[in-house]
């Protein structure tokens, strides 16, 4: 069985995204290489609103890793960011953490930028974020950045979950 990226979160997921009274949502998987964007409307999901771009937390970590050596002269490692992120203790200075967590809430606008330009606009979409990168983007999912109703599930295990609840579904079917 073959499911789409984000899809096993949803289903994981209790918050009556594939029940078909609710209208529409944009699901938002940020994973380590890409973001997979897809659109379900009224329970089902639209094969025309699926898309996937190469912006996935490696590619942010990265461009993150080159500023901050080019500003600062200093070599930043993607746990460094993630700790930063996650608001672990660092011991990096305050203005380069204010210069990661800006350059994540820039990258969180451009996503949700994104859903607008592929007909997903969540000022009239609910938004549902999956995916290891959910957490570090999150916070900046708001009313002032353009998102009206916000899901988010962090279990980075949501997705395989929710394909072993789809597959025992389907199975059951047969």
């Amino acid at each position: 069985m073959v499911f789409p990226q984000g899809i096993g979160a949803m289903a994981y997921t209790d918050c009556g995204i594939l029940k078909p009274n609710v209208n529409k949502f944009v699901t938002m998987d940020i994973g380590a290489g890409t973001v997979e964007y897809l659109g379900i409307v009224q329970g089902k999901m639209d094969p025309k609103q699926c898309r996937s771009l190469p912006e996935g937390t490696m590619t942010i970590a990265n461009d993150i890793s080159q500023f901050i050596s080019n500003q600062f002269d200093l070599d930043v490692r993607e746990s460094d960011i993630n700790a930063v992120m996650m608001g672990r203790e660092s011991l990096l200075y305050d203005e380069i953490k204010d210069a990661i967590q800006d350059m994540y809430r820039r990258k969180a606008i451009s996503f949700i930028d994104k859903a607008r330009e592929f007909g997903m606009d969540p000022r009239i979409w609910r938004v549902f974020l999956t995916g290891g990168g959910a957490r570090f983007v999150k916070q900046y999912f708001t009313k002032d950045n353009g998102v009206q109703k916000l899901y988010v599930e962090e279990n980075i295990k949501a997705n395989v979950l929710g394909y072993v609840m789809l597959a025992e579904m389907k199975i059951k079917k047969m």
